[in-house]
Formats: structure tokens, C-alpha cells, sequence
């Protein structure tokens, strides 16, 4: 199950007045964040992360952890295989 006090796959959709926007992506069963995008506004303070993040304790999805000026190269690409 998703834990009640941390930012995990768990996480349920609000409204938030500022919109602060994210995609992620879960293996639910495995409890476990593929990558995650978040804050997308934040520009260089975004949350960025592949995997589960254990930066603080407090987040699994890298919710909050404004990171993405670590990263020198941002780029993602999504590939669709019509059928």
C-alpha cells in the first residue's frame, strides 16, 4: 500500500491553486517510481528522478526536491509503436 505520509506511487490528484504539474510514472505493485517529473513551472528548481528517491525520507516520487539544476542535460523522449 502507499504510505498517508509520504510523497510516493500513492499520491491522489488535488487542485492546486498555483498549478504545480507533474508526470510520473509507477510500477504500483513494486511500490516504485520509474521516473517523475514535477514542478514543471520551477524551471531549474523542477523535481527531476528516475527511481525512487531517498533524498529526505519524505518523498518517493522526488516531490519537492527542486533538483533539476543537477542535471546538465534534460531531455525526454516518448516513443509510441502504433499497433
Amino acid at each position: 500500500n502507499a504510505s498517508a505520509t509520504l510523497w510516493d506511487f500513492g499520491d491522489e490528484f488535488v487542485e492546486p491553486a498555483d498549478g504545480y504539474g507533474c508526470m510520473q510514472v509507477h510500477n504500483f505493485e513494486a511500490k516504485q517510481t520509474l521516473f517523475a517529473i514535477n514542478q514543471w513551472k520551477g524551471g531549474p528548481s523542477a523535481d527531476i528522478g528516475i527511481g525512487n528517491s531517498s533524498s529526505d525520507g519524505r518523498t518517493r516520487d522526488w516531490t519537492f526536491t527542486s533538483n533539476a539544476s543537477q542535471y546538465e542535460v534534460k531531455r525526454l523522449r516518448v516513443l509510441v509503436r502504433a499497433k
